[in-house]
């Protein structure tokens, strides 16, 4: 009696998943947003005074922690439509976007507790947006000439 072997089943190679263009919205956005906090930071440091409890102007550091929200709220959504996407390269840098405007938010919230008083942490809040914007810049050039 002669046996055949059964042929072994080879799972074909997977093609690389298209580009999402969802990503590069969603990058451009968050790019957008955080350069426009830059200047609000800019400008909270120049004409906003924390020492006295009650900043003045107010709103000028009511807007600037409301576009932080909004950049942390974009850096959600991009991670997370980085991970539907299954796409590793841009997972990893979303969540050094996220991870770098989480350590901004926080050292904004030392800031206005300690009114103001804490430099160190205004330096570090200054370091995770450009941390995060230089990311941003760097996943927009990867994009170049994909649809």
């Amino acid at each position: 009696m002669v046996t055949t072997a059964q042929p072994r089943l080879v799972k074909p190679p997977t093609a690389p998943r298209p580009f999402r263009p969802v990503l590069r919205l969603e990058t451009t956005l968050l790019t957008a947003v955080l350069l426009a906090q830059l200047v609000l930071g800019a400008a909270t440091v120049a004409f906003v005074s924390l020492t006295s409890g009650d900043p003045q102007p107010a709103w000028l550091l009511d807007v600037h922690a409301a576009v932080g929200a909004l950049a942390t709220l974009l850096a959600i959504a991009l991670l997370v439509g980085s991970a539907r996407a299954r796409d590793g390269y841009w997972v990893v840098r979303s969540a050094v976007v996220l991870g770098s405007l989480l350590v901004a938010f926080a050292c904004g919230d030392r800031v206005v507790r300690t009114d103001g008083q804490a430099g160190w942490a205004s330096f570090l809040m200054a370091v995770g947006a450009v941390v995060a914007l230089a990311v941003c810049v760097r996943l927009l050039a990867a994009t170049r000439g994909t649809r």
